[in-house]
């Protein structure tokens, strides 16, 4: 990338107000050492604790879900712990609070899979969710997946605000996912 592209990329982060920012390659170490990134830099802002518990816990379950489904992905391992996954992950500051975003490709086969998981949690309120919530634990993980598949669930239940998520077919192959929550 030359210089002038690479200054409109950190200006454009600045003029959205983004206090961190991370593009490329993740793993369960890498997550856990921005994670503490994260901690310290809400913890010197002077962040509630509350809502910096959130913000690392929406955090948290966005990166898993990139490691875990990305399709840009080095080698072949279906182990969480050596899992080697592109992403994006953005934290900034929001006129409503603090916003994690997330993306990364899918394959456009697993589009429709993941168009009915996000329809599922879309428009529930936080009883429902709540609801939700428990019926996915007693049910167990669905199939395919590699967590509990409570991820978003999570993530809604402890967002201030309604996720959004947005798909963007890039090519023939592939869909740019891409999650948004504010706190």
């Amino acid at each position: 990338m030359d210089s002038i592209k690479f200054y409109e990329l950190q200006k454009t982060l600045k003029e959205n107000d983004i206090m961190f920012c991370y593009s490329g390659y993740v793993t369960q170490k890498i997550l856990v050492a921005i994670g503490e990134t994260i901690k310290k830099k809400l913890e010197a802002e002077e962040t509630e604790l509350g809502k910096t518990k959130k913000v690392f816990s929406i955090f948290v379950e966005g990166v898993q879900n990139v490691i875990r489904y990305s399709a840009d992905s080095i080698g072949d391992s279906n182990e969480l712990e050596n899992e080697v996954r592109y992403g994006i992950i953005t934290i900034g500051h929001h006129h409503n609070g603090i916003t994690v975003q997330c993306g990364n490709l899918i394959f456009n086969k697993d589009v429709e899979r993941m168009r009915e998981r996000v329809q599922v949690i879309e428009g529930k309120d936080k009883d429902e969710l709540k609801k939700l919530y428990k019926k996915q634990m007693m049910a167990g993980p669905e199939e395919g997946s590699k967590g509990a598949s409570l991820g978003f669930l999570e993530m809604a239940r402890r967002a201030g605000y309604p996720l959004e998520f947005s798909f963007e077919e890039v090519s023939a192959d592939y869909t740019f996912f891409c999650i948004n929550a504010i706190i």
